[in-house]
């Protein structure tokens, strides 16, 4: 057969034209190996890994925010409690990203999330909240997101269970709650 190696004549060689043989041989087998292990040991540390760490990660269902405010949001509170915070919104009324707010709601560690009414009260049976507040037509989040027109329906802010920052919520509700001056 042509593609044996004969093993005799391999022996004879010194060991940097063995070392050649095998890269060019067995070189793009294992550059491939490599890359399948790295892109699996990146995947793998994303998934299973610690996270960023925040000193708070908030997320709002509600049409009317914008990543602007979010990173106003965000700004201020990193300010506020002296540290990255990590705020973000979905819209309610888009099918895919109420998608995408119930997997990240299951799947991250929060520290609160804004959302109305109804959504609330089924995650506080469901047993993900400790508690909500309502967020009154005068507090910081309502003005800022709502243009201070009066609330059609009551948006709440809710403590999660999974809270990774619990000394930092108080801080935060009250910043979320405060009347706008």
């Amino acid at each position: 057969m042509k593609d044996r190696m004969d093993l005799e004549k391999f022996k004879a060689l010194s060991f940097w034209k063995k070392v050649q043989w095998v890269l060019q041989y067995y070189g793009l087998a294992m550059v491939v190996t490599a890359l399948a292990a790295f892109v699996i040991a990146v995947f793998l540390k994303s998934v299973f890994g610690p996270g960023e760490q925040y000193a708070l990660r908030v997320m709002i269902l509600d049409d009317r925010q914008s990543p602007e405010l979010c990173q106003a949001y965000s700004e201020q509170l990193g300010a506020l409690l002296g540290g990255e915070c990590d705020v973000t919104s979905y819209a309610e009324s888009g099918m895919y990203e109420m998608q995408a707010f119930v997997v990240r709601l299951t799947s991250d560690e929060l520290d609160l999330v804004i959302a109305p009414e109804e959504q609330m009260e089924q995650l506080m049976e469901n047993g993900y909240l400790t508690d909500m507040t309502e967020l009154a037509d005068d507090s910081l989040y309502w003005v800022t997101a709502h243009g201070g027109e009066p609330a059609a329906r009551p948006y709440y802010i809710g403590r999660t269970i999974l809270s990774a920052n619990p000394d930092n919520v108080p801080a935060a509700i009250e910043y979320f709650t405060a009347a706008e001056s």
